[in-house]
């Protein structure tokens, strides 16, 4: 695990002074009346948790609306809640609702949208917890006897948003026995987000007095160089009292109101999660924002952290700034009457991760991915910790009511174990025999790595080479031969470390970016050395950053090892 760099000596820079915000036209008297922060210009706040149905007493969608207006809500999601697989009357009631469009209450209004999806609990399914499913048109997921998974079922819809309804997990590294697991909540996200299933964990509450919550899990999956974000759900009556009780802000910037572009934006991991409604929470890196990635070289970068209190709130705390997980610094603020709080500081960053600031009880942002020299974001001890998890969860699979679904969980667990033990290796000393070369050009979720299962022992069947990052369902081909070019050269827009190609391979990646290609290395050629890299196409969800449209990996030097060694 590559440790956090050490708190920078640099003084940091305080400004405290009221920050003026424009106010948006015809905004509600609700949204002006100091009870409710008004975040920076871009930015529209949402609610991806609000109930009508299965609640006491039940709240109907013109009383929900009235109730977002007044707590100051742009965009409400509700979620159609289906506790009982396989109960007709939801199927035929509630499914229907869930049409892909904006509900017809909020339709003439410029300033809030209100849209509905799907809340599925309970369920003999690929997922356990609370799955969510926004941004969708059909809202009939499968039912026990399905084969289906749920959670395959919303991704495959267009524009599909999902995620984990009030994540909580232990913010500890403790292992837990798999009946512990069973009740955390949430527990298969992190195998489906290998899977490239899972866009975002909500955050229910923020407390230190608590020994779990969504940073329990949220820290430990960034750590390994996955990417996921957060939403802000309230739950209404359930959780909340009412809609808003933990929202979310996305940045929009120049682009339209409307619940699908928030949607895609919560998505982007564009979104800084708050408890009630007085408080805004922001970092910026280097003008990077939240969900961004910047490509860096070792040294000091210039983060700034801003609070907003509603006016004639009084606001007072600290804001801590995490970096991999580590809190680097803590800065008090107080504001008695509200207004804004904004601090420069001086970060010093000497390996790729992620920064993101946190207010106790009150607020956690998204992160901003940091990127140094080309290097993939990676820890080795949280990978291994989520490679036991999953591998607990298989071994344990019959605590669990999966029904007919058993078997393809068994799988899907085994493939997140490998994921998790191939992430692991990125951050490890490469085996004997291997040793990287070059670093990767850039896709959707930062640097691609070639890496290795085993060692390069001559006739071992366990030997596979594998890549981790690729573009989601692309085409690639691995290159081979038997010559490097160290610096590289031009390659359809990307970077070429192996040269020349002796011959290809034809491969593919699946919807988390990851293939594995078994590699029988034959006997009696011990010594000998050939060099590999995965060169990938770009798919419409995940572009390269080459015109062309390509993307390539960092290569590997390979010397088959003898046997026995």
């Amino acid at each position: 695990m590559h440790a956090a760099p050490p708190r920078p000596h640099g003084a940091w820079r305080l400004r405290h002074a009221p920050l003026v915000v424009p106010a948006l036209m015809l905004v509600l008297a609700s949204r002006s009346s100091g009870q409710v922060v008004e975040p920076p210009p871009g930015w529209y706040d949402g609610d991806t948790h609000g109930h009508v149905n299965f609640l006491n007493p039940t709240v109907t969608l013109p009383e929900l609306w009235i109730e977002q207006q007044e707590n100051g809500l742009d965009v409400l999601w509700i979620q159609y809640w289906n506790p009982a697989q396989d109960d007709p009357a939801w199927y035929a009631e509630f499914a229907p609702l869930v049409t892909g469009s904006e509900e017809a209450i909020t339709a003439g209004d410029p300033l809030h949208a209100m849209q509905a999806g799907v809340e599925v609990s309970g369920l003999a399914a690929s997922q356990f917890g609370h799955l969510q499913a926004l941004a969708i048109a059909d809202g009939a997921f499968p039912n026990t006897s399905s084969t289906t998974p749920v959670m395959a079922f919303f991704h495959e819809q267009p524009g599909a948003v999902n995620g984990y309804a009030h994540v909580r997990w232990p913010l500890t590294y403790e292992l837990h026995p798999p009946l512990a697991l069973k009740h955390f909540g949430a527990v298969f996200a992190p195998m489906e987000l290998t899977m490239g299933l899972v866009d975002f964990l909500e955050v229910h509450q923020l407390a230190a007095e608590f020994s779990m919550d969504v940073r329990g899990m949220y820290y430990k999956l960034l750590n390994t160089g996955l990417r996921v974000a957060l939403s802000g759900g309230s739950d209404n009556t359930i959780i909340h009292d009412e809609v808003g009780g933990s929202r979310n802000y996305v940045l929009l910037g120049n682009e339209p109101l409307d619940a699908m572009t928030w949607a895609a934006g919560l998505k982007a991991g564009r979104s800084t999660v708050s408890i009630g409604e007085t408080v805004f929470l922001d970092l910026q890196v280097e003008g990077a924002r939240l969900g961004d990635q910047l490509d860096l070289a070792p040294g000091p970068v210039d983060v700034t952290a801003t609070v907003i209190v509603a006016d004639g709130v009084a606001g007072s705390g600290s804001v801590d700034i995490v970096l991999d997980g580590n809190v680097i610094e803590t800065l008090p603020y107080d504001l008695p009457a509200g207004g804004a709080f904004a601090v420069d500081l001086v970060v010093d960053v000497q390996a790729s991760g992620w920064l993101a600031a946190f207010i106790d009880d009150v607020a956690l942002t998204g992160a901003i991915y940091l990127i140094v020299d080309g290097k993939p974001i990676a820890s080795e001890f949280d990978a291994v910790y989520w490679q036991t998890i999953m591998q607990t969860l298989r071994d344990n699979l019959r605590i669990f009511a999966t029904g007919t679904e058993t078997a393809s969980i068994e799988q899907d667990l085994e493939r997140a174990v490998e994921v998790f033990t191939a992430l692991a290796a990125v951050d490890a000393e490469p085996p004997a025999g291997v040793r990287r070369v070059g670093v990767s050009s850039q896709a959707c979720e930062g640097p691609i790595a070639a890496g290795v299962l085993g060692m390069p022992i001559e006739d071992d069947p366990d030997f596979a080479i594998t890549c981790l990052n690729a573009p989601p369902d692309a085409l690639g081909l691995l290159m081979i031969g038997a010559q490097s070019a160290p610096q590289g050269v031009p390659l359809l827009g990307a970077k070429g470390f192996v040269f020349p190609v002796v011959t290809g391979l034809l491969v593919t990646s699946d919807g988390g970016g990851y293939t594995r290609l078994p590699a029988l290395l034959p006997t009696g050629f011990a010594g000998a050395t050939f060099y590999v890299q995965f060169l990938w196409s770009a798919t419409p969800e995940c572009g390269a950053a080459s015109p062309t449209g390509f993307s390539a990996s960092d290569a590997l030097e390979i010397t088959i090892q003898p046997a026995g060694a």
